[in-house]
């Protein structure tokens, strides 16, 4: 067999009942697969499509905005804009005098530190945000979480907890505020029926614009290129 010239992660799924490959806009290489599949079988799916894998892989990764770096000297974004990386001489990581003051002297240690600071600032901005809206909608949450989902930007809980991914405070504002409010209007709709959705868009009748703000989605595809979706890694030479 030809050696697989890509990482790639398989992920089973009870309810599939054949293989399917996709790209992530990252460019992470996904098999999803019914229960029980081979590594053969994966492994032999890929080979017949290693040109069309090969090719959305090299199209995802085209996209991706490489101005940000998680490395002292480069930019990450909060909020949805630049923000000049360092280290912190102290070793204590935080985000001081418009720097985000990273700590370690290896790049896992640089991207640990970065999750620590990106989740400390989530849990106190992510709140205020929720205050500000919950008496617009008429609902406020029993309490609110930072977690670090990678494939949602927030959930909701039908105990009334609203959890937040950290990554979302990469993003602007104006998407962070959709956001919010769609997971508060889940409090009143426990659904994305037409009754939910007239409910967002009589808080923010923008709201389309804000879900598809071009930035989020090339964020959003940088920081899966730093922190993949976990999942069980392939090798290269299967």
């Amino acid at each position: 067999m030809n050696p697989i010239p890509f990482d790639y992660t398989i992920k089973p799924n009870p309810r599939r009942r054949r293989m399917a490959i996709c790209v992530t806009p990252a460019g992470e290489v996904i098999v999803r697969t019914p229960p029980r599949t081979s590594k053969k079988s994966v492994t032999l799916m890929l080979q017949q499509n290693i040109p069309w894998v090969l090719d959305a892989v090299s199209r995802a990764q085209s996209k991706i905005d490489h101005q940000w770096r998680w490395e002292p000297g480069g930019v990450m974004p909060l909020l949805g804009q630049p923000v000049r990386v360092g280290i912190a001489e102290d070793g204590r990581a935080r985000i001081e005098n418009g720097q985000i003051l990273l700590s370690g002297s290896s790049p896992d240690e640089w991207i640990q530190s970065g999750v620590a600071i990106y989740r400390q600032f989530a849990q106190k901005y992510m709140p205020a945000i929720v205050e500000r809206f919950a008496p617009v909608v008429g609902n406020s949450p029993a309490s609110i979480a930072i977690g670090g989902a990678a494939t949602s930007w927030g959930c909701c809980k039908k105990n009334g907890v609203i959890r937040f991914s950290w990554r979302l405070v990469c993003m602007e504002p104006a998407f962070i505020e959709y956001v919010a409010v769609h997971e508060l209007c889940h409090l009143r709709h426990f659904d994305h029926s037409p009754a939910f959705w007239g409910e967002v868009a009589k808080i923010l009748p923008d709201w389309k614009v804000r879900k598809n703000l071009p930035a989020v989605a090339n964020i959003a595809a940088w920081l899966i290129s730093v922190l993949p979706v976990g999942g069980r890694k392939g090798s290269r030479n299967d």
